[in-house]
């Protein structure tokens, strides 16, 4: 049978009928399938036309494969546009005769703009002729396995339009590539979008031209661009609006309401003094009814509005930056991530919130910084003073109208504080006391890829210097999918989801820098160029890991009250201090209650002041004052690095004891730790968490326990103590010498380096730094938590369980680590991590062997 002189003759029934002509080799579509011709286009058929031809529809998928690989072989050439906007193939040409013969199943002709027209016939021949047949192309073949293997074959494509738009640059035609029936080539090009119709043709020689596939539409990457949610009516999606009971208008209305009362009460004292020579009649003596209500009782009262105080101004700090990363202004979100979070004491006024862009709060903290002085001059604020012959108590007018002055300022700065808070988006759903209520807010996010290696930066300026222009809000977000219903995390507005795809071996990884150059590596990259020192930049990975493993960071930061120095001498010199007050009081030479000389003139002057008195009251409570505010500034730094602290240990800490943990928010409520303490075992902070309001009536007390008076027989002006009180005093200072001991002796035996990090937990990110590459932000456990009640189920709920069914056991607790982990990125990061339970499994997305925390097997904790 002879091959050269097969053609179509006829079809009937959608059957091709072959007949014998005598023509020459030619390339003929017949049902799909290109025969051996020479003739595209018949003679008498217009040369800048073609027929474009159909394939009965039960004849296309039996024969697709052949069809395909006749084409890569012989005929198939880049894609160009028509006038009707679609990509066909171009066709090469061997002969000067060219015919598509006509077939019944052909569809109605269309014309295509055909360039053969442009260059003469005889040139069109001598380029075919020099060129070869185009070689099989097993580009799909290759791309498919990398697909196979790395799950990133479509993300990568989907997220790099620039790298689309340099491969059409470079090749201005749609390619089409045989996929041998992989179903790559269709997958491709819908990830590409629709096919380009306003590109010119090349100028080379086109050839006639076979229809090509038509694109398929897509989402690109911009359906996965976060966008803040503004408002919504949906009634699953809680208001933003959360704020402590004690920020409430009520709490603060009664604050304000105290202090009123306070500036009334002086206010009277003092005019009423003036207008009857004096308040009472008769001094009655130390140990009177009257000495207790002129002596101690002003201070009581005083102390429990400092701590009333103290409490706002500790949940003012708790929620300030999460209120600033829900604001609309960038350059305020962006701060928010370096403030302060956990509650200092009133020693100094917050003055970060004026560098934060937040006047409000900060004119507030420095209006309430000289309620740290009222106990001391309350203490100071009545005198006896003798008139007429009669020693009667007064007022004095200075101190009085002082106090009065100090609580106008108050008064002022809570009805600021009303103002910044009434009716103001704070961005939280519940009160963020703890590690796992910031841990909640971060597995959605996508804005943790700037955190990369910030676990091994010192301090908060080199963390600020890396992240400085970052401006992460809080709230509810949406993409631009109508589909995805709305989810509330850190984010960062225009941004894209954090991706994740399979490793070699078998891990869940995230995708980082080699998805796309997004606007946070452009910023990342732009920070770390106008970096001041560059102390620890990116570098080579084995750098970075040294860096990792290093124990000179790791073991980097620790705050300076607790380092060695200071545990040693602060309790030593405590008790030289207090043994030399025992021996002054109790020695019969210098018996305190045999009274000692003032050194000062005793006698008030007409405005009640008294100088001996004012001394004798006001140093003694500032003494009193500076212990409390010590104790409690060891206690607050006690308290935020306990659950760090139990984080290290080897075999890893339940929830309770770690990520759920919330001292730090807890203490300046008097007693509140003490309860969670006991329970958790912890008993230093418990003892610490007992002794800080009781340290506080050392002040009080201290202000009032001497007084003047005049000896007998002697007619000496002496200050003599109220013993009662100093007793009291006595006990109390013992108390503290007994917690400064349990501090240093529980801190220097055992796991000592357990207290390091490699650097502070004061801010957002900071503490950030430590959990953007663990897989705990994948696990269900903190994944779309709903309220407090909800995240403390999720962490506690499976334990209790397993207890009420006998299933008790390390093996059946999830604990948690701080240490060396496999990231969700595949390298090394220090950070908080899940341990594993023990029983062979992995719970979790991923399931990538968590569990293998380094921490005291590699470092000496």
């Amino acid at each position: 049978m002879n091959l050269e002189n097969l053609d179509i003759h006829s079809v009937k029934y959608n059957q091709p009928q072959l007949s014998r002509t005598p023509t020459h080799n030619s390339v003929v579509p017949t049902n799909g399938v290109l025969s051996s011709s020479d003739d595209y286009v018949s003679d008498t058929s217009d040369p800048e036309t073609v027929i474009r031809w159909s394939t009965a529809p039960q004849y296309r998928s039996n024969e697709n494969i052949r069809s395909e690989g006749w084409a890569s072989e012989s005929t198939i050439r880049p894609l160009r546009p028509t006038n009707n906007g679609e990509a066909v193939h171009t066709a090469s040409v061997s002969s000067p005769r060219h015919s598509i013969a006509p077939s019944p199943t052909m569809t109605q002709p269309e014309k295509v703009e055909s360039s053969t027209a442009e260059v003469p016939r005889d040139e069109r021949m001598e380029a075919h002729d020099r060129r070869g047949p185009t070689p099989m192309d097993d580009t799909p073949y290759i791309r498919y396995a990398i697909d196979q293997l790395t799950r990133e074959g479509e993300a990568e494509a989907s997220s790099r339009p620039t790298a689309i738009m340099k491969e059409e640059e470079d090749y201005p035609v749609d390619r089409i590539v045989s996929d041998a029936g992989l179903g790559y080539v269709r997958s491709f090009r819908r990830m590409r979008g629709p096919s380009v119709v306003d590109i010119p043709p090349p100028s080379g020689p086109q050839k006639a031209a076979v229809p090509a596939t038509d694109p398929v539409d897509l989402p690109t990457s911009t359906s996965e661009i976060y966008i803040p949610v503004q408002s919504h009516t949906s009634p699953r999606y809680p208001d933003l609006t959360f704020q402590p009971k004690i920020l409430r208008v009520f709490s603060l209305a009664l604050l304000m309401l105290l202090c009123l009362l306070m500036i009334t009460a002086i206010m009277f004292c003092a005019i009423y003094s003036l207008r009857h020579n004096g308040l009472a009649d008769n001094f009655g003596g130390l140990y009177s009814g009257k000495y207790f209500v002129f002596g101690f009782l002003a201070q009581i009262l005083g102390a429990i509005l400092m701590v009333y105080v103290e409490c706002v101004m500790s949940a003012v700090a708790r929620i300030a930056p999460y209120t600033l990363m829900a604001s609309e202004k960038s350059k305020k979100r962006g701060k928010s991530l370096f403030m302060n979070i956990y509650p200092r004491s009133l020693l100094w006024p917050k003055l970060e919130y004026f560098r934060s862009g937040q006047p409000i709060l900060g004119a507030a903290s420095l209006l309430l910084w000289p309620v740290i002085f009222t106990i001391p001059l309350q203490s100071a604020l009545f005198a006896v003073v003798q008139i007429n012959g009669v020693w009667r108590w007064s007022a004095v007018q200075g101190v009085a109208w002082t106090l009065v002055a100090i609580y106008v300022l108050a008064l002022v700065a809570l009805a600021l504080i009303v103002t910044f808070f009434f009716r103001r988006k704070t961005g939280l759903m519940w009160d963020p006391r703890s590690l796992a209520d910031i841990i909640s807010l971060l597995p959605r996010s996508n804005s943790l890829a700037d955190y990369q290696d910030t676990e091994i930066l010192a301090s908060k300026r080199e963390l600020r210097d890396r992240l400085t222009q970052r401006s992460d809000r809080l709230g509810y977000w949406r993409t631009p999918n109508p589909d995805q219903e709305f989810f509330y995390c850190i984010g960062e507005e225009g941004s894209h989801t954090r991706r994740y795809t399979i490793s070699r071996e078998g891990r869940t990884v995230q995708q980082g820098d080699s998805l796309d150059i997004t606007s946070n590596e452009k910023r990342h990259s732009e920070n770390e160029r106008h970096s001041p020192d560059r102390l620890l930049s990116r570098g080579t990975d084995s750098s970075l890991l040294a860096k990792v493993y290093s124990p000179a960071i790791r073991f980097r930061y620790l705050p300076w009250i607790l380092k060695d120095s200071s545990l040693i001498l602060w309790p030593i010199a405590f008790f030289i201090l207090y043994l030399a007050l025992l021996i002054v009081s109790f020695l019969p030479s210098t018996k305190l209650s045999n009274g000692f000389s003032p050194l000062l003139y005793a006698g008030p002057n007409h405005a009640g002041f008294s100088s001996a008195n004012f001394l004798y009251s006001f140093i003694p409570s500032i003494v009193g004052l500076i212990l409390y505010l010590a104790l409690q500034h060891l206690t607050a730094t006690l308290a935020t690095l306990t659950p760090w602290a139990n984080l290290t240990r080897t075999e890893g800490v339940i929830p309770e004891h770690s990520l759920l943990l919330d001292y730090a928010y807890a203490l300046p409520t008097p007693f509140a730790a003490l309860p969670s303490a006991l329970v958790n075992q912890h008993y230093v902070i418990a003892f610490l968490a007992f002794m800080q309001p009781l340290t506080l009536l050392l002040p009080v007390l201290a202000g009032g326990f001497l007084f003047p008076l005049t000896a007998e027989p002697s007619n000496s002006v002496l200050m003599f103590p109220n013993i009662g009180s100093f007793y009291v005093m006595l006990v109390i200072l013992g108390l503290y010498l007994l917690a400064l001991l349990m501090v240093t002796i529980s801190l220097m035996r055992g796991r000592r380096r357990g207290w390091h990090l490699p650097h502070a937990v004061s801010c957002l990110a900071e503490i950030i730094s430590f959990l953007y590459a663990s897989e705990i932000l994948k696990d269900d456990t903190f994944r779309r938590v709903r309220s407090k009640t909800d995240l403390r189920a999720r962490l506690v709920g499976k334990r209790i369980r397993n207890e009420s069914a006998g299933l008790t056991g390390g093996s059946r607790e999830v604990r948690y680590a701080f240490g060396i982990f496999k990231g969700s990125d595949g390298r090394s990061h220090l950070g908080v991590e899940r341990v594993d339970r023990g029983d062979g499994s992995r719970d979790g997305v991923g399931r990538s062997g968590r569990g293998q925390v380094v921490s005291r097997s590699h470092f000496s904790v």
